[in-house]
């Protein structure tokens, strides 16, 4: 195995240490809050540390994934906000207000996340997994979008997903809930790059305690290789049943739509964009312990399968992704992740992932 020989690698005795020790850490503090100018402010965060290691070329190594200083500002029932922020790189996640009207209606304005897909809008504090894309580093194949060809890598490549600037509507009426987005359709933190803008919405029903449904849809611009603005339509439903730390939890999504990076330009202009297709479950388990340092143990089990361009044959692949978390304090835990991804034609590549979340 490539993580454990060569000259670029990750001894096993450093990451039985990093477990060890992180296994004794002390219970950390619970969230702070603050009273300031008529305002309430909770003070909270995280710390994700990771080792990774690949079957590629690519660098085995340690990395701070995150190091986020969160802070919510309520002045009432009315008026909210929310600011998140990177202290490793001093980048701005979230920034934004939120003005509650009726539970049926809140409107934000600022940078938050995308108003789609089941599995990116879970907190990463819950998500279970280490990367969401599953990508494997040095690997970069899958048609207009590079990377792997996996639920996750088409949704983030895309911009689909992840955070934006704009507009966002939110709100919930019996067991029915939706939210949805007007905003730039850029790259995260980058201004906009034309006319247009992207709108993004899911909406759900709560069928029972533990079981939602859900329907995703989106219209995102983009500058085709001629310059001219256009839009990329995207849908498809997902279903989630369980709880983190709540016994079984299983979640499921499909997707299709114009893959707008496989466009290819040329003196008549551009053609159209092939449509992708992917889906991906997600299915673990929150066991329970009577151990002094872990309160409880989470097996997983992803697999997402994608077709990135149906205009191309064997372009896809499927991405198989086990693991286990140990819970030590309330979602302070250290996850183990092998995502492998088996490409149509060719070999199969892996990522090996130890990660620490620190939670306070």
């Amino acid at each position: 195995m490539k993580l454990l020989c060569g000259r670029r690698r990750l001894a096993w005795p450093v990451m039985i240490a990093l477990f060890a020790v992180l296994s004794v850490a002390p219970e950390a503090a619970g969230q702070v809050e603050l009273t300031a100018r008529g305002a309430t402010l909770r003070l909270g965060g995280q710390i994700d540390l990771h080792a990774t290691g690949a079957s590629t070329d690519a660098p085995d190594m340690f990395s701070i994934r995150r190091a986020w200083l969160i802070v919510d500002i309520t002045h009432d029932e009315f008026l909210s906000g929310r600011f998140i922020t990177d202290m490793v790189t001093a980048t701005v996640f979230d920034a934004n207000v939120r003005f509650a009207f009726h539970p049926g209606f809140a409107l934000s304005f600022g940078r938050f996340k995308r108003s789609f897909d089941l599995f990116e809008l879970e907190s990463i504090s819950d998500y279970l997994f280490l990367e969401r894309s599953g990508r494997v580093p040095g690997y970069s194949a899958c048609t207009g979008i590079g990377s792997i060809c996996s639920y996750t890598s088409l949704t983030q490549r895309l911009l689909l997903v992840n955070r934006d600037t704009g507009l966002r509507a939110d709100g919930r009426i019996g067991p029915f809930g939706y939210t949805a987005s007007l905003t730039n359709g850029t790259r995260f933190g980058a201004t906009d790059d034309n006319d247009g803008k992207s709108t993004a919405t899911r909406a759900w029903v709560q069928v029972s305690e533990g079981l939602q449904i859900g329907m995703n849809a989106a219209y995102k611009d983009y500058v085709d290789p001629s310059g001219r603005t256009r839009y990329a339509t995207v849908w498809g439903p997902d279903f989630g049943f369980g709880a983190y730390q709540g016994g079984l939890l299983v979640q499921a999504g499909v997707l299709t739509g114009d893959n707008w990076l496989s466009l290819s330009g040329g003196p008549g202009g551009a053609s159209e964009p092939g449509r992708f297709v992917t889906g991906q479950l997600q299915v673990s388990i929150h066991l329970p312990t009577d151990l002094r340092r872990i309160e409880g143990v989470a097996p997983m089990l992803r697999v997402s399968v994608t077709d990135p361009d149906g205009n191309v044959d064997d372009d896809g692949g499927i991405l198989l992704t086990p693991g286990i978390a140990a819970y030590l304090r309330g979602k302070t835990r250290i996850t183990l992740n092998l995502d492998r991804y088996a490409p149509s034609t060719g070999s199969s590549v892996w990522a090996f992932r130890l990660g620490t979340l620190l939670h306070f």
